[in-house]
């Protein structure tokens, strides 16, 4: 088994509450990730465990739909999102800390390879790099709109949070 990672980080000068709540929906991920071009809430509840979508994304000139889930969900601490189909099931990991009354969010991007996907690894390492070189200018996106109030945490939040 291998494992491809990459991990960028940001402080964001807003409390974590309103971090994570402006994030945990993924309606907003057009607004700030620059290949994201929609997102379809596909489970009854939009947040929490379980909780599933299609992302839309243009990559290489292509459109590509993949379904994912979160698997890991913590409130006001981490969520991780995982791909639900194909051979490579890539894991966003979200982790949220005080920093001084604001919030220091990390993201890692990790892709475990296990049984045949061993073999395209070189391939997959390649899609990682590409898209850790564009985290930092998302992550800059993200800050200024949450801190500019363009994100707003999600309605729901509470209701997901006191599940």
């Amino acid at each position: 088994m291998g494992l491809l990672s990459a991990q960028r980080h940001i402080t964001i000068q807003r409390p974590v509450r309103e971090v994570f709540a402006g994030l945990e929906d993924f309606q907003s991920d057009h607004l700030w990730r620059a290949q994201v071009k929609e997102m379809r809430i596909t489970s009854a509840h939009r947040t929490g465990l379980g909780a599933s979508h299609i992302e839309v994304r243009e990559m290489f000139g292509r459109t590509m739909e993949s379904p994912a889930s979160i698997v890991v969900y913590e409130p006001d601490k981490r969520f991780d999102v995982q791909r639900a189909s194909g051979p490579i099931r890539p894991i966003a990991s979200y982790r949220f800390a005080d920093a001084s009354g604001g919030t220091r969010l990390t993201l890692r991007l990790s892709v475990p390879l296990r049984g045949p996907s061993v073999l395209l690894a070189p391939i997959v390492a390649l899609m990682v790099q590409l898209i850790a070189r564009s985290i930092p200018a998302d992550l800059e996106r993200l800050k200024k709109l949450i801190e500019s109030g363009g994100i707003a945490p999600a309605a729901n939040h509470s209701e997901a949070t006191q599940a």
